[in-house]
C-alpha cells in the first residue's frame, strides 16, 4: 500500500460508492481527521473508522467497514503487485484477506476472480458475462490446484498477465 498505510480521498469515494465531493465533505466537516502529505488529504484507516463510529454506527456496520477497507487495501495492493513474490507477500501477510480477494466474495459475479467481470458499462451481452464467468471459474481452478503457496503466488500472477492481455490462456496448456 502506497502513502504508508494512507488512504487517499479516491480511495474512501471508491471503498463507499461516494463522491470524491461527498468525502471532502466529511474532511470540511472538521470530523474526519486528515493528514496533508505534500499537497493531498490523506486519511489513516484508522481514523476513517472512528469518524464512522462517532456517526452512530452498530458493531455489526463497523465489522463490514473494517473488512471493506481492508479488502479494498489487498485488491489494490494485488493490482499494483508486479511479480510472483510480491504476491506472496501479500498473501503471507494476510491469508485470510488475500483468499477473499482472489475469491472476489464481495464482486457482483460471486467467485470470480479478481478483475474479471469488472464491467464499465452495464449493457454487456448476457453471453459475454456467461463467458466471463466461466473463465473466471476455471482461473480459479487452475490457482487452487496449485501445490504450494508459491506456485498459487505463480497462478496467480499468470492469471493476471492473461487478464491484462500479456499472454495466452495459462490453464489448459499442456
Amino acid at each position: 500500500m502506497n502513502d504508508n498505510g494512507f488512504l487517499t480521498v479516491k480511495d474512501l469515494s471508491e471503498i463507499f460508492g461516494i463522491s470524491v465531493q461527498a468525502v471532502y465533505d466529511w474532511i470540511n466537516d472538521k470530523r474526519l481527521k486528515t493528514y496533508q502529505i505534500s499537497s493531498r488529504k490523506r486519511i489513516r484507516p484508522e481514523d476513517l473508522l472512528q469518524y464512522l463510529k462517532d456517526r452512530g454506527n452498530s458493531d455489526y456496520t463497523m465489522k463490514e467497514f473494517k473488512h471493506d477497507i481492508e479488502f479494498y487495501l489487498m485488491e489494490k495492493a494485488l493490482g499494483e503487485a508486479k511479480t510472483p513474490e510480491e504476491v506472496k507477500a501479500l498473501q503471507e501477510k494476510d491469508p485470510k484477506m488475500f483468499g477473499d480477494v482472489m475469491m472476489n466474495s464481495k464482486s457482483h459475479l460471486p467467485g470470480s476472480i479478481v478483475g474479471f467481470g469488472n464491467y464499465k458499462s452495464p449493457y454487456g451481452s448476457i453471453q459475454d458475462q456467461i463467458k466471463v464467468l466461466e473463465e473466471s471459474k476455471e482461473a480459479e481452478k487452475y490457482i487452487n490446484e496449485a501445490e504450494t503457496p508459491e506456485e498459487k503466488a505463480k497462478r496467480f500472477a499468470e492469471v493476471k498477465n492473461y487478464k491484462e492481455g500479456k499472454c495466452d490462456k495459462p490453464w489448459g496448456k499442456q
